[in-house]
């Protein structure tokens, strides 16, 4: 059985539900993540205290990797590797997977892919020796999938199939109203241009503001048909049982519910090709 050491950015959907999705790619593969790290190691050698680091027992330690993404997060996976070259031997590790937002870095296949080749490279400069490498990429973030695999996500979700009608005219409302999506394989290219380091328009964002069903939004005429049904579900003491869209909670259990090969139908440009050759380890 194949080992496949995985980075994963240290996002709250990520860190709940991503193992159990990446089982459902290929079960035949012992998934490990190294990134957010699960134990502390000591790095082999000395290396420049970066800005973002405190010193503990004279030891590096990050304050945060919350929000770690993009080329943050390619240079500590890259850090890691060079600092603990041991720990991924032959015996251990077959192969390396980074997750990450797009967050429309990359504006072709074609940049990504080259992206893809350039870490490769750098990674078998770390180790020593060629190892595959695969650059997963959420884009434009996680809830393209879960638009894209809208049964097993958001309709699947307990508490909002307790409004009638709801699940039907939010994801209508969301596709030709919020994001203007004409067809669902377009969702990975949405909310461009970049901006700074994110997406201009950012897809979990505009999502968690639909749900909030504001009497003078898009669902006007839902809000005021089941107005005390609403206010009781979005009341509830449990984040869970709430009427709203919450990363952590929802997101993470929607993650471990979704179907790969579903979302490989709509999210074909950067997820299908990285799917098909894990799930062919």
């Amino acid at each position: 059985m194949k080992t496949v050491r995985y980075f994963c950015n240290p996002g709250k959907t990520e860190i709940r539900g991503m193992s159990l999705f990446l089982k459902q790619i290929n079960s035949n593969v012992v998934w490990q993540r190294d990134y957010p790290a699960r134990d502390a190691r000591k790095p082999r050698k000395p290396r420049p205290k970066r800005s973002d680091e405190i010193e503990v027992n004279n030891e590096p330690q990050r304050q945060s990797i919350s929000g770690t993404t993009g080329k943050r997060l390619r240079e500590d996976m890259l850090d890691i590797l060079e600092n603990f070259p041991h720990s991924f031997s032959k015996d251990t590790c077959d192969a390396i997977l980074l997750i990450d937002d797009a967050d429309c870095e990359f504006e072709t296949v074609e940049t990504w892919e080259k992206k893809t080749t350039e870490l490769s490279k750098k990674i078998e400069k770390r180790l020593g020796r060629a190892v595959p490498f695969y650059y997963l990429l959420e884009s434009p973030e996680v809830e393209a999938w879960f638009l894209a695999d809208w049964e097993h996500s958001f309709g699947s979700e307990p508490v909002f199939r307790k409004l009638p009608g709801f699940l039907h005219q939010i994801r209508k409302h969301l596709k030709e109203d919020l994001l203007q999506i004409p067809d669902w394989c377009e969702v990975e290219w949405f909310g461009g241009p970049r901006s700074g380091d994110s997406c201009s328009q950012k897809i979990s964002s505009i999502i968690q503001h639909a749900f909030e069903l504001h009497p003078d939004g898009g669902l006007r005429e839902l809000v005021e048909k089941h107005q005390d049904l609403i206010l009781t579900l979005a009341s509830m003491g449990s984040p869970r049982d709430r009427l709203a869209y919450y990363k952590d909670s929802h997101g993470g259990a929607m993650l471990g519910r979704i179907k790969p090969e579903v979302v490989a139908r709509s999210c074909r440009y950067f997820f299908e090709p990285v799917y098909r050759q894990l799930s062919g380890l």
